[in-house]
């Protein structure tokens, strides 16, 4: 299990860095394993994305049900569906 912690943006850079670096690899072809893939890759871009707009740009909120949508919509669009 990877655990972040720390209060500085180096330490959760490098917690980001091992998380993608370890993501298990799928062990079939096709859709799935495409999906898969980018998984770890979706989320970040995605929580990064958000948290520019509700911190910097729109002092919106943080909803997770906005944010999960949003990264199901991301990795289908990536993977060319």
């Amino acid at each position: 299990m990877i655990t972040c912690g720390g209060d500085n943006l180096i330490q959760y850079r490098q917690c980001i860095m091992t998380v993608v670096k370890q993501w298990p690899k799928p062990n079939k072809t096709g859709l799935g394993s495409s999906l898969w893939t980018l998984v770890p890759n979706g989320v970040i871009w995605c929580i990064w994305s958000i948290t520019n707009k509700v911190a910097i740009f729109y002092e919106a909120s943080f909803l997770a049900d906005a944010t999960t949508k949003r990264i199901k919509a991301s990795l289908w669009a990536w993977i060319g569906h």
